[in-house]
């Protein structure tokens, strides 16, 4: 099979994801009500949803409904989708992943556009229900709405956090930019690093379910202007070193307690065996602090519904030990991919094009 050139894109992708860095919908009325439109990911029978509170002043039931969405407003019409389609949760806690079952396991179909409702259950408590900003980029369906005034309303700003749960366990995301509700609510987790901490390097155990070229990365991580740090990347045996770039705060525009994206490309590229674990770690070369973020999910299960899945979590060593993996934690970064497998046989396709040049004999 011949590997093809392609425009670099991310993975894991970007873009699935929820943190501190975000927004919330007040609940303080016995008529106030969220919600998210989207359409069914796939046919099976759902058994649970979950989502994530932030401030919580006075905690009531809330129900947790889905419900059909009027075709001529598409705003949700009151009507559940099935007769089961009502999750309660009675107690509730600021900054807290919930995942309350559904009356009884019921059949949805996918393609089926459907609301996603909370509201409370009877008598109105204070409370906050997690969202996500966007904008025009994101995406606008799916797409959130609210009524907290008497009647339904685009939300255009941000978007709820949620995601469902079907009863073989897996879960599913909503659409490409609904974030997946998180543990950690109340902040993103981040842990800071330098040359003589424990550990001294944290990033991603990753396998790719695909052969590709690797080029680059991309990572969350800032500090101050004077810290540097090296990006590797390690070989499915976690200590032969395939590609290493060194990064300067200077150079990169690094700020002390500024949240940033970095991206950058490693000295020459490699091609990766699909299903085969590396990691991709940053690792200090002083003493200034890096920051490096990260979120936790309730299960390894929840991972499967973002980009990656659980077969890209937290790794961590400290002076060249032995690595540490937490598989519901996972750092925000990954690989440049510009070569894919193109999935025919045959050695055809020419010489590959490295950085513009041709290599080959």
């Amino acid at each position: 099979m011949s590997l093809v050139s392609i425009a670099p894109f991310c993975y894991p992708d970007q873009l699935h994801w929820s943190s501190d860095i975000s927004n919330a919908r007040l609940l303080d009325n016995s008529a106030d009500r969220v919600g998210t439109v989207f359409t069914i990911p796939k046919t099976g029978t759902v058994s649970a949803v979950a989502f994530t509170t932030k401030t919580v002043t006075t905690s009531q039931s809330i129900d947790v409904r889905l419900e059909t969405v009027d075709a001529t407003t598409g705003f949700p019409t009151g009507t559940l989708y099935n007769a089961n389609a009502v999750a309660t949760q009675a107690t509730l806690t600021a900054n807290t992943y919930y995942e309350p079952t559904f009356s009884s396991p019921f059949s949805v179909t996918a393609g089926a556009v459907v609301a996603l409702v909370i509201q409370f259950t009877s008598t109105a408590g204070s409370l906050q229900i997690h969202h996500h900003n966007i904008n025009f980029n994101m995406g606008r369906f799916p797409y959130s709405v609210r009524n907290l005034t008497g009647s339904w309303a685009l939300d255009p700003s941000a978007i709820m956090a949620c995601v469902l749960k079907y009863n073989d366990g897996s879960y599913t995301e909503l659409g490409n930019h609904v974030p997946i509700p998180i543990s950690a609510v109340g902040s993103a987790l981040t842990t800071s690093i330098n040359s003589g901490s424990t550990p001294d390097e944290i990033g991603v155990k990753i396998k790719l379910p695909f052969k590709g070229r690797v080029s680059g990365f991309w990572a969350d991580v800032y500090g101050a202007a004077s810290s540097t740090y090296d990006v590797t990347l390690y070989d499915s045996d976690g200590s032969t070193v395939l590609e290493t770039t060194s990064m300067d705060g200077e150079i990169q525009g690094l700020a002390a307690g500024v949240y940033g994206r970095i991206v950058g490309f490693f000295p020459d590229v490699n091609i990766l065996t699909a299903n085969t674990y590396y990691r991709l770690v940053v690792k200090p070369t002083t003493a200034n602090n890096i920051t490096v973020v990260d979120y936790t999910f309730a299960s390894v299960a929840l991972m499967d519904a973002i980009s990656g899945g659980q077969y890209c979590h937290k790794t961590e060593r400290t002076d060249a030990g032995a690595w540490t993996d937490t598989t519901t934690r996972r750092p925000w970064m990954g690989f440049l991919i510009d070569q894919l497998d193109d999935g025919v046989g045959g050695s055809g396709g020419g010489m590959p094009i490295l950085r513009g040049s041709v290599v080959g004999g």
